[in-house]
């Protein structure tokens, strides 16, 4: 038999509401609860309940949980109060004497089919808000600092770039000033196009030196990955710095074959679309991850293009590479300003400084070769011919 017979139920002949029988123990002892007896009066379903009112099926009840905590104490204070609702003939029910005072949902949990359920304290549910506001709180101030974190790093890589094309513009001006002569007796050479050169020019423009100055910055952009993991970040800078001014070396027959006005013009133009299509990169909720693959491929198909064109020297045919090339190095600007922001939230949080100092560089050199890409694109069809 059960260490505990639980609530037996009688009514009275005129149907009164229920009321608690008796409640007997494996531990009884004479003694009563701290030396006194009591007798219980506390109606079934009010137990169960918790209010007044046509008596509810226990079973019901204890399936959907209405159960309350009440302590033995409880009914003895209901019990004393003069008032109570609950103060019908109970002079027959035979009094219960307790060993100690016994929480009614320790008795609920003893019995296997009245499951229990435990109600937080109001002290509990403080103790929980101020936790869930204490991180809240801390995730706060953590997004506060990472995005603080990513404008230096993106006016990092915007200044880094803009550094790199100053040093590249200035290069071109100088090479080609130094190559150009407009005194006959110091030409030792000549462009297509009738413009007198220097020994200097001739050097760089016309003998087997000029497929250095092409290539060079070329090898260098494959070496650019596997050099920057070696040096230290300013060691990276200095490199990206010589890069900028080797490209602009390569660059600056552009000014011999293309009016001044019209170059300033095109890189007026190439620098407002480059702030919008960057803005738009770094602002989009769109993920743009998956353009990535269709644009090198798009370049690399440019590349064939033009070696093919290389032989073919089509004027219809050129057109259309330039328009596809800045179609091409437009979209690459949004995909490597979106993987350059990615990029630093993903590692932001290991606090690699030194990484992300070399991340910044990286990311400058992209968005540096999408800006003259698109730039000298731009110039093959809006450019006059001097």
């Amino acid at each position: 038999m059960s260490s505990l017979d639980l609530i037996s139920r009688s009514s009275s002949p005129h149907r009164r509401r229920p009321v608690l029988q008796a409640v007997r123990f494996s531990s009884f002892s004479p003694c009563g609860v701290n030396g006194h007896s009591f007798q219980s009066s506390i109606p079934t379903h009010l137990l169960i309940s918790g209010s007044p009112g046509p008596p509810p099926n226990p079973r019901q009840n204890a399936r959907s949980g209405m159960f309350r905590q009440a302590g033995a104490t409880d009914l003895l204070r209901l019990r004393g109060s003069a008032n109570s609702p609950f103060s019908e003939a109970t002079h027959n029910i035979p009094p219960v004497c307790l060993e100690k005072d016994v929480a009614f949902t320790d008795i609920l949990r003893e019995h296997p089919a009245t499951p229990t359920v435990t109600v937080a304290t109001q002290d509990h549910s403080e103790d929980s808000m101020a936790d869930f506001k204490t991180m809240q709180a801390t995730t706060g101030a953590r997004a506060s600092v990472i995005d603080a974190g990513l404008r230096a790093h993106m006016n990092k890589v915007y200044g880094t770039m803009s550094v790199g094309m100053l040093i590249t513009a200035l290069a071109a001006w100088a090479v080609a000033g130094l190559a150009v002569t407009t005194d006959p007796a110091n030409a030792v050479g000549q462009m297509a196009n009738g413009t007198m050169l220097t020994s200097f020019g001739a050097a760089i423009y016309t003998s087997a030196l000029r497929w250095v100055v092409m290539l060079a910055p070329l090898g260098m952009i494959f070496a650019f990955g596997a050099v920057t993991n070696r040096l230290s970040a300013s060691g990276a800078q200095l490199f990206f710095w010589v890069f900028a001014a080797l490209i602009g070396v390569s660059l600056s027959s552009i000014f011999i074959f293309y009016t001044t006005f019209s170059i300033v013009e095109t890189f007026l133009v190439t620098s407002i679309a480059f702030a919008g299509l960057s803005l738009w990169g770094y602002t989009t909720k769109k993920d743009i991850s998956g353009w990535g693959s269709f644009l090198i491929m798009g370049v690399i198909g440019l590349l064939v293009a033009m070696i093919i064109n290389w032989f073919l020297q089509s004027p219809a045919m050129m057109y259309a590479i330039s328009m596809i090339g800045v179609l091409i190095f437009a979209g690459l600007t949004a995909y490597d300003t979106q993987t350059i922001k990615t990029t630093y939230l993903a590692h932001a949080q290991h606090g690699d400084q030194a990484w992300l100092d070399k991340s910044a560089i990286h990311g400058a050199l992209n968005l540096y070769l999408d800006f003259l890409n698109m730039f000298q694109f731009l110039l093959m069809f809006m450019g006059n011919r001097g």
